[in-house]
């Protein structure tokens, strides 16, 4: 702060810091730049795009499917999508799930990002032919739905970074369709222009573990 008003870095996202990728990039920048203040930002990928634009985020961490993004972008890393289950459940003692044998549950899903990516892929995979998956939507952030798994409420589609929220009575599991893991892509917006030195030192992290295959 002694260098002046610009080197704090805000950096807004939405999904968990408790492991993975964005938790690691994030110990790593502290490692390196440990005078560099942050401040975090909580949002949908909507309202953390237009507060990238007005200057109010340095840099956006957001989920890439259907991004609609015309400033600077680097894609990152990709996150396999896990089931959150009642710790009782008939599948608890299977170590991978695939899809077709979560047909006939019912899904906890959350309309607030990254909730709407994983309802699209949800109905995607299983929503072919006349059966429709079972999903109950809740206008709230998935770390308030998730305990009502533990109350056989339903399971849970997440990415899997929130396997670090230890909660009583749930199990985490990865998910399959046809052998593959399903997975959640991720990408950094920020605006170009944007002086900031710290948000340039964040975004050469950023390039230096997750390469830019295509620069502009």
């Amino acid at each position: 702060m002694r260098r002046g008003k610009g080197r704090r870095l805000t950096i807004g996202f939405y999904t968990s810091v408790s492991t993975g990728h964005l938790r690691a990039t994030l110990t790593e920048f502290r490692r390196r730049h440990p005078e560099t203040p942050w401040r975090f930002i909580n949002g949908t990928r909507q309202q953390l795009l237009v507060d990238v634009e007005r200057g109010l985020v340095d840099v956006a961490i957001v989920t890439a499917g259907g991004l609609k993004w015309h400033e600077a972008r680097l894609d990152l890393w990709s996150e396999r999508c896990i089931v959150a289950l009642p710790a009782g459940h008939v599948l608890a003692e299977e170590t991978v799930i695939e899809w077709t044998r979560l047909r006939n549950e019912r899904f906890l899903a959350s309309t607030l990002d990254p909730g709407p990516e994983i309802t699209d892929l949800t109905r995607t995979i299983l929503g072919r032919g006349a059966q429709q998956p079972h999903i109950a939507m809740h206008d709230t952030p998935n770390h308030f739905i998730k305990p009502f798994v533990s109350d056989s409420k339903g399971v849970m589609i997440d990415c899997e970074s929130t396997i670090g929220e230890s909660l009583p009575g749930i199990i985490y599991r990865a998910v399959r369709h046809n052998d593959v893991p399903s997975e959640i892509r991720f990408a950094a917006c920020w605006r170009q222009d944007n002086p900031n030195p710290s948000l340039l030192a964040f975004v050469s992290l950023l390039r230096e573990r997750h390469p830019d295959l295509f620069p502009s």
